[in-house]
């Protein structure tokens, strides 16, 4: 009798565990509404360009601005942190996608640097925001070519982005799906900036830093599925939440399309 109830009790010990672990790789997808829309903002900074934390004000009154206008909706922003003029720890902590975006767009000399759906600004655009909201405005106007949906899936380690991209024309290009610091907070000031927060600060890029070649005919669909490791924390730094966003460039640099989502942890 004690060795069936022993059999029985390693049973169901067996079974929970099993149970336990299709519900880690069983999590439910998320699919929440995108707070954005399809214009994307490529920003080189770096913390030890004073320059650079003024343009992120700029950027910070941008958002602020679309947040409380038409619907609502604010425009892509992500940041890269290359090793200009000098070393910076968002650098420090994940190259690869600084030098693969620092390297796409041919980034070399003084920061900051900023493109709007892979078209390079003026610096006197990109420093006052009444003109680079006029600049957006009028690039929201343009109908991309294709368009993106996406869901996540986040386990204990990982997010998992998922989801599809449809063209209106038969048309090619590179995919990159990109993860982000949303909001990275310093306890000191790390550089000679003096910024302590930053926003949308790129952590990794997937499937490469290359991309994915994508070639799509009119009105086909093409899936796509990629893992992003959480990243680790910097020393005397918090990430409170991430963003992923997911964009198609053509040879030219030109966004095909674009689409983000905020992730809820």
């Amino acid at each position: 009798m004690k060795r069936q109830l022993s059999k029985i009790i390693l049973l169901l010990t067996l079974a929970i565990i099993l149970l336990s672990g299709c519900e880690k790789e069983n999590v439910v997808p998320q699919k929440p509404q995108s707070d954005y829309f399809d214009v994307i903002i490529e920003f080189f900074s770096n913390v030890q360009c004073s320059l650079c934390a003024e343009v992120a004000c700029v950027m910070d009154s941008v958002q602020e601005y679309f947040d409380n206008h038409d619907d609502g909706k604010r425009p892509i922003i992500i940041e890269y942190h290359p090793a200009i003029p000098a070393d910076d720890p968002f650098y420090r902590k994940n190259p690869e996608i600084q030098q693969a975006r620092q390297s796409f767009y041919g980034v070399v000399g003084e920061l900051p640097q900023v493109f709007l759906d892979g078209h390079q600004l003026d610096s006197a655009v990109f420093k006052n925001s009444e003109a680079i909201i006029t600049e957006i405005k009028e690039q929201k106007l343009l109908t991309k070519p294709a368009s993106i949906d996406i869901e996540y899936q986040l386990t204990q380690d990982s997010i998992i982005v998922s989801g599809t991209i449809t063209a209106d024309s038969s048309l090619q290009g590179q995919l990159y799906a990109m993860l982000t610091r949303r909001v990275a907070k310093f306890d000191e000031a790390p550089g000679i900036s003096g910024q302590k927060e930053f926003h949308f600060v790129a952590v990794s890029i997937m499937p490469a830093e290359a991309g994915e070649f994508v070639a799509i005919q009119k009105n086909k669909t093409h899936n796509f599925r990629y893992f992003f490791p959480l990243p680790d924390e910097i020393i005397g730094c918090q990430t409170s939440s991430y963003t992923v966003l997911v964009i198609m460039q053509n040879m030219d640099k030109i966004v095909l399309a674009a689409k983000a989502i905020d992730i809820s942890q």
